[in-house]
Order: C-alpha cells, then structure tokens, then sequence
C-alpha cells in the first residue's frame, strides 16, 4: 500500500506543480514583454479557467470512480463503455460551453469585469481560449481515467507537456514574434491541444488496458448519470 502510494501521488504532485508554474511563466511573459494592461486583461480571465477546471472534474472524478470500480471488479466491457461515455459526454459539454461563449462573447467580457480600457485584450484572449477550450476539458477530464487505470506517469506526463509546450510558445509568439495577447491566448490553445494528443496516444496507441472505439463512444445513460453525480461534489467545490 505505500508503494503504491507513492507511485500515484509523487507524479500527481509534479503534475500539479508544472500545472501551477505554467500559470506562473504565462503571465510573467505577458507582464514582461506585452504590458499590464494586458496582464490584467488576461487575470480577468481566471474565472473561466476555475470553470473548465469544474466541469472537468465533474467527468473526470465521476468517470475515474466508476473505472476504478468496473477494473477492480474485472468487469472490462463496463469499463470501456465507461470510458467512451466520458469522452461524448465531456465532447458534448465542452461543444456547449464554447457555442454559447462565442455567441455572448460580449457579454461573457463584461461579466469577467472588464473595464472599457481592458476590454479589447480580454476579447480577444477569451476567443482564441474558447476554441481551445474542447482540447482543453478533454485531456483534463481524461487524465483522471488514465491515472485510473493504472497509468499515473503518463498522466503526469499530459501537465508537463501542456506546461512546457505553453512556455516555448509564449516565447514564441510574444518575444520572436511578437503577436500581443493574440499569441499568449495562442500559445495556451496550442500547448492544449498537445496535452490532449498526448492524451489520446495512450488510448488510440494502444498504451493502456482499454482503448476508445466508435461502439464505446455510444453513451449508457446510467453510466453517465452516476459519473455526473459522483462528479457533482467536486465540480460544486471548485466552482464555489
């Protein structure tokens, strides 16, 4: 047991700290070299990233219960249906929340508080972030999974991607080339989607125990009520 211990939560811990350092180059690079009216611009976006961090774990904790569950018991077909009603399901929430943020993107900036002066910056990094923000919920919804299944370095893995792909990008785009908040909001979409490929080598690479195939993507309607009442708890805990 403190074997096994170790081996869940040294990675998970490391995963979290280059989650947190991501966050911290991010800004420092937008402070440095763009200026603090976007840097604030920017911060005001912080409620949004608290948001996908919820709904992320709504998925994500409810769907790692039940797969912890399902493997434990040997039932493997329960398993692998888990996981493809996790994918829809966090397809399907992720598809919504950026439709109706691209609809009342306007509105969505007045409601983060931004004043008439950092408007501008924050339309424009929210924008780009939408469009990420599917690749987004994916692999952080699913690196729950992939820690449940028995595969916690590769989960650790998906933050130190996202976190270091997000730093060679921001310089990237802010210091050789230098694109404004249009390439901070770039970077972070970019690095995103390098997280969820990550992600989806260990499913659709043959990786992990289980893989995700289009008969498992049809969603159980009792699995995804227990994932998202399992989940409720913490998507209420982040979100307050």
């Amino acid at each position: 047991v403190a074997r096994l211990l170790l081996k869940y939560s040294v990675p998970a811990t490391l995963g979290l700290v280059a989650n947190a350092l991501y966050n911290i180059v991010d800004r420092l690079f937008i402070g440095r070299y763009i200026g603090s009216d976007a840097l604030g611009a920017v911060s005001l976006t912080y409620p949004l990233t608290v948001f996908v961090i919820a709904v992320g774990s709504l998925v994500g904790v409810g769907g790692a219960s039940q797969l912890s569950r399902f493997l434990g018991e040997g039932r493997r077909r329960e398993a692998q249906r888990a996981v493809g009603s996790a994918v829809t399901t966090i397809t399907l929430i992720s598809a919504l929340i950026t439709a109706c943020g691209m609809l009342c993107l306007d509105g969505l900036v007045k409601a983060l508080g931004a004043s008439a002066r950092l408007a501008p910056h924050t339309r424009v990094y929210t924008s780009i972030i939408l469009w990420g923000l599917p690749f987004n919920l994916l692999g952080f919804s699913l690196n729950y999974l992939i820690r449940a299944e028995g595969s916690p370095r590769w989960a650790m893995g998906t933050m130190f991607i996202g976190a270091g792909m997000n730093v060679f990008l921001d310089w990237l785009f802010i210091v050789h080339f230098p694109m404004g908040v249009k390439g901070a909001a770039l970077g972070t979409a970019l690095a995103q989607l390098a997280a969820f490929l990550w992600v989806a080598l260990f499913y659709f690479g043959r990786r992990g125990r289980l893989k995700i195939s289009a008969p498992t993507l049809n969603p159980d309607g009792d699995i995804v009520r227990e994932m998202l009442l399992i989940g409720a708890s913490p998507f209420l805990m982040e979100l307050f």
